[in-house]
């Protein structure tokens, strides 16, 4: 994506809507407000300083990757799902308010360029050495099994034994979807 002038500038970030359903026991929002966090489109600059705002859907599941690139685009951009939804968009913080009530409807407000997920993120994990394409998928009671398994299989680094290539991903989802239901973090494993 083309460089903008603003992109030097502070970016914020804000979910719009909402969604009752939990990935790994974290509600939707916290898990975007995270992603938006890590991208370096949270809390902690001055308002003055905020030229451009990231909005994401709550009831849309996106990749870390797709949040980082919608944070660094400096573009006025609408991202489209594979289903011509508008899922997600990058606008000056002045119109965040119109943009959020028009994002809500599902469409892109008129005068962004629309894109699809391909042109925001290649999909490179620097942390883990590889590459994956980029995931959004809508958030679904139905789906929710099949986006968890998703999301497990993009942070997990992967092969090296036929051992972990075959037979240990199944269980450890089970496990990892265990701990994050009763509250073990991570770093307490």
């Amino acid at each position: 994506m083309s460089a903008h002038p603003a992109a030097t500038a502070a970016v914020a970030g804000r979910v719009v809507g909402s969604s009752p359903l939990r990935i790994f026991g974290l509600p939707s929002g916290e898990r975007l407000h995270r992603q938006l966090a890590r991208a370096g489109a949270g809390a902690g600059a001055a308002a003055e300083a905020v030229a451009r705002i990231v909005l994401l859907r709550a009831d849309w599941v996106f990749d870390d990757a797709l949040v980082r690139g919608l944070v660094k685009s400096g573009d006025d951009v609408a991202l489209a799902a594979d289903n011509g939804e508008c899922v997600a968009l990058v606008v000056p913080v002045s119109r965040a308010d119109e943009a959020s009530r028009v994002l809500l409807e599902r469409r892109a407000p008129p005068g962004l360029r629309v894109v699809d997920a391909t042109d925001v993120a290649d999909g490179y994990n620097k942390t883990l050495r590889k590459r994956e394409v980029p995931y959004l998928m809508p958030l679904d009671a139905a789906g929710l099994p099949a986006i968890e398994r998703r999301i497990f299989s993009a942070v997990y680094k992967g092969v090296t034994d036929l051992v972990t290539i075959y037979f240990w991903p199944a269980p450890a989802l089970v496990v990892t979807r265990y701990c994050a239901r009763v509250g073990i973090t991570p770093n307490q494993v």
